[in-house]
């Protein structure tokens, strides 16, 4: 397993503010991000494209070429906010496929996508994974012309036996799931039954810890504040572990998406919690080969 970050975690940087947040008195483009994964001594970085500039061919090839500069893989994600809007958008599917044709001249082997949104999880399931079925199975077609892996995220769109459900029936060998850890108890989900059921397709992981906000309870929608890695309630080592035994060999992604107030800062909070998985890595390697886990 590799470390990486996501861009998304300082989208204030980047000018999108939530209404529980406050603006950001800096602005950074997708180049302060490449230098600050490189300076975390991470190994890989998901960029959003929401965050990066026109991808005309010279703009590709320049940040192509920085990221193997800085020995950095790229992985591009697709889909903020509401990404295929469940199917019933064909100018987002036509956007996502455009993306895949932009991958390979980054440099880039995997791209995550999203189905819907919060919003989607009203609409039953079954209505959803009918009509995205088809769909998806296209997008990953089009992608393996590219040679390219595809990541669908449970974006608190699904519930993960239901997204575990879609990727079957789409029943393609480059897709499978980016699993995030808070989107999933976000649904009701537990999460290390979330991860059991999605494990077999996991690709990469959002490696996001949060403490329950008071007002929200338990709706989907509501104010689900990150914190930096252990400090939150979710059992992080426990997942570690289950992924190990799992077999899993991919990406994980540290992801702060809006900060608990008592951690303002996201810049110190992804440090923390990359910390927290250099720190835990290598024990969890330990433990295995001692047969402890």
């Amino acid at each position: 397993m590799d470390i990486g970050i996501d861009s998304f975690s300082y989208h204030r940087f980047f000018g999108e503010i939530a209404p529980q947040e406050s603006p950001a008195s800096i602005r950074w483009t997708v180049h302060d991000v490449l230098h600050h994964a490189h300076e975390l001594g991470v190994g890989v970085v998901s960029l959003q494209t929401i965050h990066l500039p026109p991808m005309v061919p010279e703009i590709v090839s320049s940040l192509g070429e920085r990221c193997r500069v800085l020995r950095l893989r790229p992985v591009l994600a697709w889909g903020h906010r509401p990404g295929l809007e469940d199917g019933e958008n064909p100018v987002k599917t036509a956007d996502l496929k455009r993306t895949l044709a932009i991958a390979p001249g980054l440099g880039c082997s995997l791209v995550r996508f999203v189905a819907g949104s919060q919003r989607s999880f009203k609409v039953p399931a079954e209505q959803r994974i009918a009509r995205l079925t088809p769909i998806v199975r296209e997008i990953a077609n089009a992608a393996q012309a590219y040679g390219l892996t595809l990541a669908i995220e449970n974006h608190v769109d699904f519930a993960m036996r239901d997204l575990v459900r879609l990727v079957e029936e789409v029943d393609a060998s480059n897709l499978g799931i980016c699993f995030d850890m808070v989107n999933a108890v976000r649904v009701g989900d537990d999460l290390l039954t979330a991860a059991r059921l999605a494990a077999p397709h996991i690709r990469m992981v959002h490696m996001r810890d949060h403490i329950p906000w008071p007002a929200t309870g338990s709706d989907p929608e509501g104010f689900w504040p990150s914190v930096p890695l252990g400090r939150g309630i979710l059992d992080v080592e426990g997942l570690l572990s289950l992924l190990h035994l799992a077999g899993f060999d991919g990406d994980l992604f540290v992801e702060i998406a809006y900060m608990h107030p008592n951690y303002a800062d996201e810049v110190a909070a992804v440090a923390e919690s990359v910390a927290f998985l250099q720190q835990r890595l290598p024990a969890l390697s330990t433990l295995a080969r001692q047969g402890v886990i």
